[in-house]
């Protein structure tokens, strides 16, 4: 929003901090679109992320999941196909060590879809593949969780009444197996979007509620016994949406989202909401400096309740970014990934145990990128394409009120069903290494620093006749200059002087094997 707000940077000084993995990586397929919607950490330090594979032709979707190591090389990549359009939207790591992925299947002769789950080995190896649903029903899967004993609950859509669809909660044991089915409905249409399952054994569903008066944020929270605690509805003159939702150390919940007051363009929307009642402890929207919509699709909550979202930039050439905050809002860097030539958006995230973030989305080129993986330091950087994006932030307060809920038992059955497997060469490096976090265990010095325009790089001796470039929020090379030659010297400096506007600025220093980065302050 270009209102009132606070301008903050999205930029902080950096400190010193240990070297983390980072990297950007594509899965090329030929002549076929893709989409990554989750990926979570597993216990291997590894990664698994899921989506589908499209092909453009014919709109037909198949199912997509891939398995990284902790440094990005796949592990596996597998489709899975069968006579419908199929996508994962969500995955968890199971008591044992597996993976179970969950999605939905649509037939485009009857226009009917079936909720499916496919839960693989850690190496993996498929243990058993399952549909649920209703004769003469559609039934979709969105998100999936699991308990410590094994059990997996889903959350789905399902058309009860063969009009308007209503939420189901699934409880299923470690083979697929339904052991409770519930529905939660209201009187309009209700969508399911995130969900979260705590310890104690409550759930909370986060929903898309489209009434004649807009698009509005639906919230339950289910006790236990599988009786509405509370429910609430984020609705008012402005449009809401939440795509995913979190707990913090405390119990409270964390939403992130979009806000739209249908006069500036679509702003990120993050707020944490009081466990026992449901009320708003606090709200912000962030937009956006430049003016494109910008939006959250993915979030995770680290140390400190620290938040972090991804979500896309939506400019004429689509980037992804990352923003993180403290447990209050309050910013701490916001920076943006975009490539020449290839659009891409953020779409989930997770939490990497090195303190870093990995996140997943969509990716297209010319050369048959269909997904990207970017995993980034603590700071949010990586050895290229990033640079940091100056984020506009202020508070919001969230109408809300209450709405009918009526509670009911599903009638789901559970089938065995066969999929047809096909297994993906290696992902393709855009590039990899340890994020600027080599900027710290290097004496690379821009000084002064913060400048009026005229500052002196010294590096290390390695970095002689390395190329220097000093990019703006947009993306934009204000500089693009070279470190004088001189292999054998211990050190090199050079002196830059330019012309730009005052800000912030990402200056980058790479020669083809080394690769560094720093934040530069103009002030005049």
């Amino acid at each position: 929003m270009k209102k009132i707000f606070l301008a903050i940077s999205a930029f902080a000084i950096l400190t010193g901090s240990h070297s983390q993995t980072a990297f950007h990586k594509f899965l090329p397929v030929a002549d076929r679109d893709g989409f990554l919607y989750r990926t979570c950490q597993t216990s291997d330090g590894g990664f698994v992320s899921v989506g589908r594979v499209s092909d453009p032709a014919t709109f037909d979707n198949d199912f997509l999941i891939l398995k990284t190591d902790a440094s990005g090389i796949a592990s596996w990549i597998k489709k899975y196909s069968a006579d419908e359009s199929e996508e994962f939207t969500d995955v968890a790591e199971t008591a044992d060590g597996g993976v179970v992925a969950a999605g939905s299947s649509f037939n485009m002769n009857t226009f009917i879809s079936k909720a499916v789950l496919k839960k693989f080995s850690s190496a993996g190896v498929s243990q058993w593949s399952r549909s649920y649903s209703m004769s003469g029903h559609s039934a979709g899967a969105k998100k999936v969780a699991k308990d410590a004993s094994g059990n997996i609950y889903v959350l789905g859509a399902v058309a009860v009444d063969g009009s308007s669809d209503d939420y189901f909660i699934m409880k299923l044991d470690a083979g697929g197996n339904i052991l409770a089915q519930h529905t939660f409905g209201t009187p309009d249409f209700d969508y399911p979007l995130a969900f979260l399952r705590k310890g104690n054994g409550d759930f909370f569903i986060c929903g898309w509620n489209n009434t004649s008066t807009g698009e509005n944020i639906h919230l339950l929270k289910i006790n236990a016994d599988m009786t509405v605690a509370w429910n609430k509805k984020i609705s008012g003159t402005a449009r809401y949406f939440a795509y995913d939702m979190r707990e913090r150390s405390d119990g409270d919940i964390v939403l992130a989202g979009r806000y739209d007051d249908l006069v500036n363009s679509y702003d990120i929307l993050i707020c944490t909401l009081d466990d026992a009642s449901g009320e708003q402890v606090w709200a912000r929207s962030y937009s956006a400096a430049e003016g494109p919509g910008t939006y959250a699709y993915g979030l995770t909550i680290t140390s400190g309740d620290a938040i972090a979202v991804t979500g896309p930039v939506e400019t004429s050439v689509e980037g992804a970014f990352v923003l993180a905050t403290d447990a209050a809002g309050n910013l701490n860097w916001s920076n943006r990934y975009g490539i020449p030539g290839f659009a891409g958006k953020g779409y989930g995230i997770a939490a990497a145990d090195d303190g870093g973030y990995m996140v997943c989305g969509p990716l297209s080129n010319s050369s048959n990128a269909i997904v990207q993986l970017i995993k980034t330091n603590a700071e949010g950087d990586l050895p290229c394409n990033s640079v940091g994006y100056e984020i506009l932030s202020g508070p919001l307060t969230l109408p809300m009120q209450s709405i009918t809920v009526t509670a009911g038992n599903a009638n789901l059955s559970a089938q065995e069903i066969t999929l047809n497997e096909t297994s993906y060469g290696s992902l393709e490096t855009i590039c990899t290494g340890t994020g600027i976090a080599d900027i710290r265990d290097q004496a690379i010095k821009v000084s002064p620093n913060p400048t009026d325009g005229r500052f002196t790089v010294t590096t290390p001796g390695m970095y002689a006749g390395a190329k220097v470039i000093v990019v703006n929020a947009a993306g934009i090379n204000v500089l693009d200059s070279n470190m004088p030659q001189g292999e054998t010297a211990n050190s090199v400096s050079k002196t830059f002087s330019i012309d730009i506007p005052a800000g912030l600025y990402l200056l980058s220093i790479g020669n083809g094997k080394q690769k560094a980065a720093r934040k530069l302050f103009i002030s005049k």
